[in-house]
Protein backbone atom coordinates (compact mmCIF):
# COMPACT_ATOMS: atom_id res chain seq x y z
CA UNK A 1 0.00 0.00 0.00
CA UNK A 2 1.37 3.50 -0.88
CA UNK A 3 -0.08 6.64 0.99
CA UNK A 4 0.38 10.02 0.04
CA UNK A 5 -0.52 14.08 0.70
CA UNK A 6 -2.09 15.17 -2.87
CA UNK A 7 -2.12 13.78 -6.51
CA UNK A 8 1.81 13.29 -6.61
CA UNK A 9 3.76 10.06 -5.38
CA UNK A 10 6.71 11.44 -3.32
CA UNK A 11 9.15 9.34 -2.29
CA UNK A 12 11.65 10.01 0.13
CA UNK A 13 14.79 9.01 -1.64
CA UNK A 14 17.16 9.04 0.65
CA UNK A 15 15.21 5.98 2.74
CA UNK A 16 14.65 4.06 -0.07
CA UNK A 17 17.98 3.55 -1.00
CA UNK A 18 20.40 0.25 0.54
CA UNK A 19 22.65 2.91 2.89
CA UNK A 20 25.19 -0.01 3.06
CA UNK A 21 22.79 -1.80 5.73
CA UNK A 22 22.67 -4.96 3.29
CA UNK A 23 25.10 -6.75 0.91
CA UNK A 24 23.45 -7.43 -2.41
CA UNK A 25 22.10 -10.96 -3.02
CA UNK A 26 24.78 -11.34 -6.01
CA UNK A 27 27.27 -10.88 -3.85
CA UNK A 28 26.45 -13.26 -0.93
CA UNK A 29 25.62 -16.07 -3.47
CA UNK A 30 29.34 -15.59 -4.71
CA UNK A 31 30.53 -15.99 -1.43
CA UNK A 32 28.56 -18.83 -0.64
CA UNK A 33 29.36 -20.09 -3.45
CA UNK A 34 33.24 -19.82 -2.97
CA UNK A 35 33.32 -21.25 -0.09
CA UNK A 36 31.29 -24.33 -0.70
CA UNK A 37 33.87 -24.53 -3.42
CA UNK A 38 36.73 -24.11 -0.82
CA UNK A 39 35.23 -26.46 1.61
CA UNK A 40 34.62 -29.28 -0.96
CA UNK A 41 38.36 -28.73 -2.31
CA UNK A 42 39.81 -29.35 1.69
CA UNK A 43 37.55 -32.24 1.65
CA UNK A 44 38.98 -33.52 -1.71
CA UNK A 45 42.59 -32.79 -0.39
CA UNK A 46 42.27 -30.27 -3.57
CA UNK A 47 41.55 -33.28 -6.42
CA UNK A 48 38.69 -31.04 -8.72
CA UNK A 49 38.50 -34.07 -11.12
CA UNK A 50 37.48 -37.63 -11.12
CA UNK A 51 34.88 -40.17 -8.86
CA UNK A 52 36.14 -38.40 -5.79
CA UNK A 53 36.49 -34.98 -6.95
CA UNK A 54 35.43 -31.73 -5.91
CA UNK A 55 33.16 -31.31 -9.38
CA UNK A 56 31.23 -34.86 -8.96
CA UNK A 57 30.64 -34.43 -5.31
CA UNK A 58 28.96 -30.96 -6.80
CA UNK A 59 27.33 -32.62 -9.50
CA UNK A 60 29.15 -30.55 -12.18
CA UNK A 61 31.27 -31.19 -14.90
CA UNK A 62 35.15 -30.73 -13.83
CA UNK A 63 35.73 -28.12 -16.86
CA UNK A 64 32.76 -26.26 -15.42
CA UNK A 65 33.97 -25.90 -11.71
CA UNK A 66 37.88 -25.24 -12.96
CA UNK A 67 35.98 -22.16 -14.79
CA UNK A 68 34.31 -21.22 -11.53
CA UNK A 69 37.33 -21.31 -9.43
CA UNK A 70 39.31 -18.77 -11.93
CA UNK A 71 36.57 -16.49 -11.89
CA UNK A 72 36.23 -16.42 -7.93
CA UNK A 73 39.72 -16.24 -7.92
CA UNK A 74 40.00 -19.92 -6.17
CA UNK A 75 43.67 -21.71 -6.52
CA UNK A 76 43.13 -25.33 -5.71
CA UNK A 77 47.42 -25.26 -4.69
CA UNK A 78 46.69 -22.88 -1.97
CA UNK A 79 43.78 -24.88 -0.39
CA UNK A 80 45.05 -26.87 2.61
Amino acid sequence: MILTHGTALQAPIAELGNSGRNTPVSVRYEADHRDEIVRLLRVTSGRVGGRDGAAARMGIKRTTLISRMKRLGIDRRKIS
